[in-house]
């Protein structure tokens, strides 16, 4: 082979290369804008504003789960709850007013002393679970008959 001959074949395959390249560069921009056109095309702007509502909504769903908890644990301590608790569920407390007083006030002191904001009700009661599970399973047996 001659050197014009190797010459030729270099610039024939660059010429090959340099067509398919500019073949997949317009297919890829055709891809592009049919896609931009369609609904699933996702910008910055979009993914900042589908994380920001995906926050929303756990900062909503915290917020909802901690007031559960602090809205059922008032009603543990009120013995008209019981009342109804019993009548309507058949649930009867296995502690005394006096236990259950004693439960509440320890979380209410496990709340004020990890203050998370949005969650220290929740915090409050996982703590408690540790320290007495037996009561904060009839707490959580008597919110659960409370949302039925």
């Amino acid at each position: 082979m001659t050197t014009e001959t190797k010459f030729r074949g270099g610039l024939a395959m660059s010429l090959l290369g340099l067509i398919i390249m500019t073949f997949f560069y317009f297919q890829q921009q055709d891809e592009l804008q049919r896609c931009k056109a369609g609904n699933g095309f996702l910008q910055g702007g979009d993914i900042e504003k589908a994380q920001k509502e995906e926050l929303l909504e756990n900062t909503e769903f915290l917020t909802n789960i901690n007031g559960r908890i602090e809205s059922g644990v008032d009603f543990y301590l009120d013995d008209s709850s019981h009342v109804r608790m019993k009548e309507d569920k058949n649930f009867i407390s296995k502690f005394s007013r006096q236990e259950r007083i004693k439960a509440v006030k320890r979380m209410e002191s496990l709340r004020l002393e990890y203050d998370y904001p949005l969650t220290s009700w929740i915090f409050a009661f996982e703590i408690y679970k540790k320290e007495n599970s037996k009561i904060a399973e009839e707490i959580d047996e008597f919110i659960g008959h409370l949302t039925e």
